[in-house]
């Protein structure tokens, strides 16, 4: 427990301030990651030790998992694809960080009239409609 402290710099302050007892760090620091530790953290402060070592355990069966999706993804998660309709129209499916997503909505608005009512490609409509990410 005591290496585990090192790594979780809130939970040893609440530990040593006394908001937390000792099971409860005990519990916490048998599951928790930098990742975790603040919302773990918070369970403890509104928990008994037995219902936090219940909430301890399950996080421990989700694992690293569970915490290393809500990282910023790898750019190998990144891609571009294409199709032509039968119509001659192209659907396009992208994955991409946001500042290139951004860049990308901004020449797509560009090229279709500047989303303007009744200019550019967009036939009058608008694209895409206010509030929708949805591609049409």
């Amino acid at each position: 427990m005591a290496r585990a402290l090192h790594t979780l710099p809130l939970v040893s302050a609440a530990l040593s301030a006394g908001q937390i007892s000792y099971s409860k760090t005990r519990a916490i620091t048998r599951v928790a990651t930098a990742a975790t530790e603040a919302v773990l953290l918070g369970y403890a402060q509104h928990c008994t030790a037995s219902q936090l070592e219940t909430v301890c355990r399950k996080v421990g069966v989700l694992g690293a998992d569970a915490a290393g999706k809500t990282v910023r993804p790898h750019d190998s998660e990144r891609y571009m694809a294409h199709t032509t309709t039968a119509s001659g129209m192209v659907r396009a499916k992208a994955c991409l960080r946001p500042d290139e997503a951004a860049l990308l909505l901004q020449v797509l608005q560009q090229a279709a009239g500047g989303g303007e009512p009744g200019g550019g490609a967009g036939g009058g409509r608008g694209w895409p409609p206010p509030g929708d990410a949805r591609a049409p």
